[in-house]
């Protein structure tokens, strides 16, 4: 993505008080972290120096990839920033520090280590004054700053020691003349309890820092606006209040959109925010910008594409004939490994066995190519790049075929290089490996928040390095679509005034792709992918009802202010929005969440898939009435055979106009199918119940005169979604619904979008505007249930 000019400014350009602060700061880690301290110096002094808005401004600032000291550093340096540049007071202390002799206590002599500490905290103060005491203050006339913080990040470490730290703020609020005031344990009600009963010595407290923790999330969340505006009734005079989250975890783009910006800051303002722009205060930066602010290589992990300038040639027609088949995601990874005559037969094997049918010649085809593309272009390249490397880890989807995984070895390893093939989550878990390859496409997107994903940074250890392989070749749908959708939700992630005015950004203008949507494969995606985790934990209910589950499930959750839903694995990375503690029970994780409560979303699930069930019984019956129809000219031969009765309409359509006008008539502009695609659809023996891409679907039964929610349509989505081998996916149907459903409001304005995402459930419910969605979620019987411990059993295998 690269970098602003106006981003190398705010980490260049210094303030002398900035330079002072860093020459007194006594801490091991400010040269590595300059440029962090001078970006964050800089925010601040925007804020604080500005002409505050009516009422109190909120900035959240989310720090991800951060090193462990990352935090501490900033924290003290910000104490110093407040003690030394929005007060005199401190100076006058610090002059009685080093005017006349040094006192010692009776029967202290001068050989006595009392001494030498009396001597260094001079030498300190003097210096203190060479650097601040002709300065001009400049912010004489601010209040005082409350920083909201741990124990450890002030307290002195030996390798960082400054034991004056604690002399330059104060932890009482009402008596003292400090401007740094610090605490550790209160929260904003137990401010109040104190001003409350001094009402004649109300503080002037004009900036709160607060330092948001994992597992103190209620800490953060009783400084929000409702509170801090009661404060300000009593004359405390707040204008700003930052929020720090600085962590050491990776950049997880929506990680960071729902459970850091829109989940905290609706916390905080206690408010709905959705919308990249309903609130411009959450200031965050790019995996690049983050790695410049520690001065890290930017390049440890790098993406190569695959692809080539004959692409459309040989894929146009694969992916139609792909794109129709079940678990579409899941045989586009095998298609990307078969690059060997060993594979390619294993990939054919495979997915005949998938699909009943033998595969065209235009897959024969495109392998044929594929393995000329590998050998001549990719195949030599890579090896290349794993030249330097002992240990290498190919990444590859759980549930591969043991061909492929012994063929990648086979090709990759040597004498002197050992490769390994691991699964996504050993890769999240972590590997001891130089290199890691992410060798199969892995989609991301804000329902699921898959990661690792061939989009966010993958997560490397220090000194590692990683590659990315996007294989265009494979997999160009679900790329375009997903860089679309990351791409758009980091621009609305990045957005605020800060970046704006102080660095120049802009907010980009991101085109939709002109291809057909993979959006309804991810479903299906994502349900293939639960079949290969076996993970299961142990949840305990507050009445010590325990129930055994697959880490898998999806659960709908709740902290008392808003629904959310989330794997019960990805709960655990998901802690630090609550009062969250991680600990270990018989060497297991074990997850304790204080006032969260949970429910299955299974037992939701199951609500809504009997009602359609009852729903449908009446649909699937009716089908035999309308196939009888004299309007149809069905035989009884034709009636009573297996062929869906739109392949007789449009096969007729397409005896009568040509294939080429037939197509043109269902697709006058997009073409979400190629011309040879279409023609299957004409096929009596090519088993299709329905077209897979809800667009195409719309098309063609309106081509051949079914109103969208009629009743043949209503029938042929019921087959669809109900025979046999879909249950599974339509529970992921259901489940994908309640997501959209419970986490945020649908009103008018928001419910076409909700219709063109989840159509097919919605006409079987008959549900067409947002008050009939209101009316679904009173019907549910939600039920949360307050849960004393999760017990994670471990999946782990031997890492390399």
């Amino acid at each position: 993505m690269g970098t602003h000019k106006g981003f190398t400014d705010l980490i260049m350009q210094e303030s002398t008080s900035f330079s002072a602060i860093c020459n007194i700061m006594f801490h091991s880690k400010v040269d590595l972290g300059r440029n962090f301290l001078c970006a964050m110096n800089n925010i601040v002094d925007y804020y604080t120096k500005r002409v505050p808005e009516q009422g109190i401004n909120y900035h959240v600032i989310y720090l991800p990839t951060c090193p462990d000291w990352a935090r501490e550093l900033l924290v003290r340096f910000l104490i110093q920033k407040v003690a030394f540049t929005y007060s005199s007071k401190f100076f006058s202390i610090a002059k009685k520090k080093t005017t006349g002799p040094i006192v010692l206590p009776v029967g202290v002599s001068s050989k006595h280590k009392r001494f030498k500490v009396l001597q260094e905290e001079r030498a300190y103060y003097t210096k203190l004054l060479k650097l601040f005491g002709n300065r001009t203050i400049e912010n004489e006339t601010a209040g005082k700053s409350l920083f909201v913080v741990q124990e450890k990040d002030i307290t002195t470490r030996k390798q960082d020691k400054n034991p004056w730290l604690e002399q330059l703020y104060a932890t009482d609020f009402l008596y003292s003349d400090y401007s740094a005031i610090v605490t550790c344990d209160q929260m904003a009600d137990d401010v109040e309890a104190t001003i409350r009963s001094n009402r004649n010595n109300v503080p002037n407290i004009e900036n709160i820092f607060v330092f948001h923790s994992q597992n103190r999330g209620k800490t953060t969340y009783s400084y929000n606006l409702d509170q801090l505006e009661r404060l300000n009734q009593y004359g405390v005079g707040i204008k700003n209040c930052f929020v720090f989250y600085i962590s050491e975890q990776p950049f997880r783009l929506y990680y960071a959109k729902q459970n850091i910006k829109e989940t905290i800051v609706s916390n905080l303002l206690k408010r709905e925010i959705k919308r990249f722009n309903d609130f411009d205060g959450f200031i965050t930066f790019t995996p690049e910008e983050l790695d410049l602010f520690f001065d890290r290589d930017p390049k440890q992990g790098q993406f190569r594409m695959i692809d080539s300038d004959e692409r459309d040639i040989f894929t146009s027609n694969i992916d139609s004939f792909f794109d129709e088949l079940p678990h579409n995601y899941r045989i586009k990874n095998s298609l990307s490994l078969a690059f060997t005559y060993a594979t390619q037969n294993a990939f054919i094997e495979e997915c005949e066995e998938e699909t009943g049918i033998s595969i065209p010649q235009d897959v024969k085809s495109f392998l044929n190519y594929y393995k000329h593309f590998w050998d001549e272009e990719i195949k030599l390249r890579l090896i290349d790049e794993l030249n330097h490397y002992h240990t290498v880890a190919f990444v590859l989807p759980p549930g591969i075929n043991k061909v492929y995984k012994d063929i990648i070895r086979k090709i990759f390893s040597s004498e002197t290089r050992k490769v390994y093939i691991v699964d996504f989550n050993q890769l999240r878990d972590g590997l001891y490996v130089e290199l890691v390859i992410l060798f199969s496409f892995r989609y991301t997107d804000e329902k699921y928040k898959t990661y690792p994903n061939s989009f966010d940074p993958l997560p490397l250890k220090d000194g590692q390095h990683g590659l990315t392989i996007i294989n265009r070749l494979t997999h160009n749908n679900y790329y375009e679509w997903n860089r679309y959708f990351y791409d758009k939700d980091l621009n609305g992630l990045l957005f605020s005034s800060f970046r704006s005015e102080l660095i120049g950004w802009n907010k980009r203008n991101i085109k939709k792709p002109v291809i057909p949507n993979i959006i309804s494969n991810l479903d299906e995606a994502e349900a293939d992918a639960r079949e290969y985790m076996a993970e299961r934990c142990s949840i305990v209910f507050n009445d010590h009802n325990t129930i055994k589950k697959l880490v898998s499930e999806r659960i709908l959750y709740s902290d008392g202010d808003r629904l959310c839903v989330s794997s019960l694995k990805e709960l655990l990375h998901e802690k630090s929005q609550f009062q969250g503690v991680v600990s270990e029970v018989e060497g297991k994780k074990a997850l304790m969440l204080k006032d969260v409560k949970i429910q299955l979303l299974d037992d939701l699930v199951e609500q809504i898939k009997d009602n359609l069930i009852k729903r449908t019984d009446s649909d699937l019956k009716a089908e035999s009435f309308i196939r009888r129809d004299s309007q149809y000219g069905l035989s009884e031969e034709q009636i009573n055979s297996g062929i869906e009765l739109w392949k007789y309409l449009l096969k007729r359509k397409v005896d009568e106009l040509g294939l080429e006008k037939t197509y043109e008539a269902i697709f006058p502009k997009d073409k979400d199918i190629s011309l040879k695609g279409f023609e299957r659809w004409t096929d009596f023996d090519y088993p299709m119940i329905l077209p897979r891409s809800r667009r195409s679907q719309n098309s063609l039964l309106s081509f051949l005169g079914f109103s969208l929610g009629s009743p043949y349509h209503r029938v042929i989505l019921t087959k669809k979604l109900l025979k046999n081998s879909n249950t599974r996916m339509l529970n992921n149907q259901i489940e994908s619904l309640l997501q959209s459903i419970l986490t945020s409001p649908i009103n008018d304005g928001s419910f076409d979008d909700l219709f063109d995402e989840h159509s097919e459930i919605l006409t079987l419910l008959e549900i067409n505007s947002a008050s009939e969605i209101k009316m679904l979620i009173q019907l549910l019987d939600i039920n949360l249930k307050p849960f004393i411990v999760i017990v994670y059993d471990s999946d782990k295998t031997k890492l390399p």
